[in-house]
């Protein structure tokens, strides 16, 4: 047996800090060194459902004044989801694309998250250029475009023409 023990680093109770009894340096522990700032989406939305799954098993144990506390998530949660479908149609994706990607119909995508007088997705960016072409027909449902315009447009426009990206 050697006259010198290694011995564990213990933790501070003082600091929150590792201190190695060996060397008598302090320092952070390895996880708080070198834990990842960045989160991705995944991960967050497995921690914020273990959290509200939390809350709701804390408040079926106690008293009902909780409850509003669990309505301000709920409308936040409903606020994240009307930021994200609006940010998505945005980006392009139609009504159809959003339903197919949550398992619902257009309908629903519509009727969960209808679109808004201010919605920019309303008025989409090529739309609103002066020189794109008038739309053919304004519908309840939204504005229609003759297909010939539409190509004789693009053809002056190369770089918006993403069918040759495609091809």
């Amino acid at each position: 047996m050697s006259a010198r023990t290694e011995r564990p680093a213990d933790r501070s109770a003082r600091s929150g800090t590792l201190h190695d009894q060996t060397s008598g340096k302090r320092s952070l522990p390895p996880a708080r060194r070198s834990a990842p700032l960045h989160r991705d989406t995944a991960e967050l939305a497995r921690a914020a459902r273990r959290f509200i799954r939390s809350i709701g098993n804390r408040l079926a144990g106690e008293d009902d004044d909780g409850l509003a506390l669990l309505q301000g998530l709920d409308d936040e949660l409903a606020d994240a989801w009307a930021t994200a479908i609006a940010g998505l149609r945005r980006a392009g994706y139609s009504d159809v694309e959003l339903g197919q990607r949550l398992g619902i119909t257009r309908q629903a995508i519509q009727q969960r998250w209808p679109r808004t007088d201010d919605d920019p997705t309303e008025n989409p960016v090529l739309a609103t250029r002066p020189d794109f072409p008038a739309p053919a027909h304004e519908l309840d449902t939204g504005r229609v475009w003759r297909e010939p315009d539409i190509e004789r447009w693009v053809a002056a426009h190369p770089q918006y023409d993403h069918t040759a990206a495609a091809a």
